[in-house]
């Protein structure tokens, strides 16, 4: 995953207020809130694989484990190309057994790149779920690419003891802004951790996450995203709590340009969310329109609904 936001130029109409994030204190913020390790950890002895496509599975000895509750994890992998494999094709996760579903995501690593070159890989992050030494644990890897193959070795992977601390909107946003805000920006490089309608997590919506904070003083909600649908499919999703869980509405055409319309919004603190459908990214512009006329609008997006693909 792509933990580095890029360097966004934003510009905001007069009428809108705007707080800029640092980049860096973002980054940093959300790693904070998905990895903090603390406590005990353990890590279990190091192994080779030799993984193709479609990939192997490790069962792991977890009779070393220490009792207590674990919450985030770390992998690393001295990883060198067998046939046509670029690192950053490889994925790893961590399968329970007793709970049928990842502890740690299937995803790529943190520091993959489009070539063979040999390299220490990385991943880090929170448990999807608090996992419980000693309970059964596979090690899933994988080479995307068909055909390919590459030599894993050295592979290490660290439990940390804790609690899972959940990640929150508020962790990666780029910026806070209000009513009447015009932004244009472009998701290449942000942080690849929402999955479009599904919230936090990994899926079909791979392309990099935008997040903005938005300051809504109450009354119909207009957003509209333009962007050019043939350089790139962004979707629109607009969040009504900050663990990305109450989505309030979503547009998926599949072309240029998305709009969500929230009638009568009550006065708080919302997110707006673009993000790219497998892995798409493109230049955007953003604007927050309330006006009066938002339910009309409503009642023709909904014929929008028609020609959608998800």
């Amino acid at each position: 995953m792509n933990r580095n936001l890029k360097a966004l130029k934003l510009f905001v109409g007069a009428a809108a207020g705007l707080a800029l994030v640092s980049p860096a204190m973002a980054v940093d913020k959300f790693k904070d809130s998905v990895h903090t390790p603390r406590g005990g950890s353990y890590t279990f002895p190091a192994f080779n694989l030799f993984v193709p496509n479609p990939g192997v599975t490790e069962v792991l000895d977890v009779s070393g484990v220490p009792a207590g509750t674990y919450g985030s994890y770390e992998i690393s992998v001295d990883w060198t190309n067998d046939f046509d494999a670029w690192s950053s094709e490889a994925r790893a996760g961590l399968w329970s057994v007793n709970d049928g579903a990842y502890a740690a995501p299937f995803v790529a690593p943190n520091n993959g790149a489009s070539n063979d070159a040999p390299v220490t890989l990385n991943w880090a992050g929170s448990l999807e779920f608090e996992y419980n030494g000693g309970d059964p644990l596979e090690f899933d890897a994988n080479q995307t690419w068909g055909g390919s193959s590459a030599n894993w070795d050295n592979i290490a992977i660290t439990l940390f003891e804790g609690s899972v601390t959940l990640p929150m909107l508020s962790d990666i946003a780029i910026a806070k802004i209000g009513p009447g805000a015009n932004v244009t920006g472009n998701n290449s490089g942000s942080p690849d951790v929402l999955n479009g309608t599904g919230g936090f997590g990994s899926g079909s919506w791979s392309g990099g996450d935008d997040v903005y904070e938005l300051n809504w003083t109450g009354g119909d909600l207009v957003v509209d995203l333009l962007f050019t649908h043939a350089d790139g499919d962004l979707d629109l999703f607009v969040w009504g709590n900050d663990t990305a869980t109450n989505l309030l509405g979503s547009g998926l055409s599949v072309s240029d340009n998305e709009q969500v319309v929230v009638p009568g919004l009550a006065a708080g603190t919302y997110w707006i969310h673009i993000d790219g459908w497998l892995g798409a990214s493109n230049d955007y512009k953003l604007n927050v329109i309330p006006t009066p006329g938002a339910l009309a609008v409503f009642g023709l997006a909904g014929l929008a609904g028609l020609r959608r693909r998800r």
